[in-house]
């Protein structure tokens, strides 16, 4: 295991539900579980939307915009340089490609090309709803427009979804996981403790995940397919993450035997996309 020396003293804290949206989710559980349930799962496939902030514009108006379509969808890609290696960025759930503004630049100094990707439903995207494997979509989709990726680059959900593009068949030299979930269930727990929702609810939603998607969810979870990940990788996770614990990349190194774990002090769970030092480990593996 390795140990990024570089501690700030500051967390990132995690974006709080509106105490208004959780009192409205207990009204509708004391009428009726089932209309609970079904507010709850559609809550659980929206992201909230951000407006971009002043510091990502910079990296907008330089870089060349795309649209793609994926299926029926459209997502935006974003390419900065016009190096001979192909890096990717896919960001996590209710953020965008430009959250790699602080990384990119270094990453076209050292050669590369970069392409952001931002999913569907996020940034100018149209549409409320999306999920993992949508996410995985718009990777492998990605793929096919820019040829062959180097070095994938994933934060938080999009974590996941990169193990499932890896899995179905992506060709790529490396994966660098930041802040990323290793379990399904894991994620749907977190979401309901946050609503303060008891153990209902977590098995109502793992059980429309099992008859919608698959019917072992956690066959879809980064932890389960790392066993048989074989490509080198670099997860990269804050211990004072209060959006996904970083118990979660200890798990996911352990069963990717390819794999260096970097542990962070007081970035938090978005702030390590732009801090200074690990942007240079990501910059000295992928290159």
């Amino acid at each position: 295991m390795e140990q990024n020396q570089a501690v700030t003293s500051n967390s990132t804290p995690s974006f709080q539900i509106p105490k208004a949206y959780i009192r409205y989710v207990r009204f509708l559980q004391f009428f009726s579980f089932k209309l609970a349930a079904k507010e709850i799962r559609a809550r659980f496939f929206t992201p909230i939307p951000f407006k971009t902030p002043d510091r990502e514009k910079p990296f907008l108006n330089e870089a060349r915009e795309e649209k793609l379509m994926v299926g029926d969808r459209p997502i935006t890609v974003h390419t900065l340089g016009n190096g001979d290696k192909t890096a990717v960025f896919i960001h996590g759930w209710s953020g965008r490609g430009s959250q790699a503004y602080a990384m990119a630049p270094s990453l076209v100094e050292a050669g590369f090309k970069v392409v952001t990707i931002t999913a569907q439903a996020h940034g100018d995207n149209p549409g409320k709803r999306t999920h993992m494997l949508q996410f995985t979509d718009a990777i492998l989709e990605t793929a096919k427009h820019t040829g062959k990726i180097h070095a994938l680059i994933a934060h938080s959900l999009g974590g996941a979804a990169a193990f499932n593009a890896v899995d179905q068949g992506l060709d790529v030299d490396k994966l660098v996981i930041l802040g990323a979930p290793s379990s399904i269930k894991t994620v749907i727990t977190d979401f309901c403790e946050r609503l303060h929702l008891d153990d209902r609810y977590s098995e109502y939603l793992q059980q429309y995940l099992r008859d919608n998607y698959n019917p072992d969810i956690e066959a879809l979870a980064p932890r389960e397919l790392s066993k048989k990940m074989g490509i080198p990788g670099l997860i990269v996770h804050d211990k004072q993450d209060i959006d996904v614990h970083f118990e979660q990349a200890e798990a996911l190194n352990r069963n990717w035997k390819n794999s260096d774990l970097v542990l962070t002090e007081g970035l938090g769970h978005r702030r390590i996309l732009s801090d200074e030092a690990v942007i240079q480990r990501i910059v000295d593996f992928v290159k």
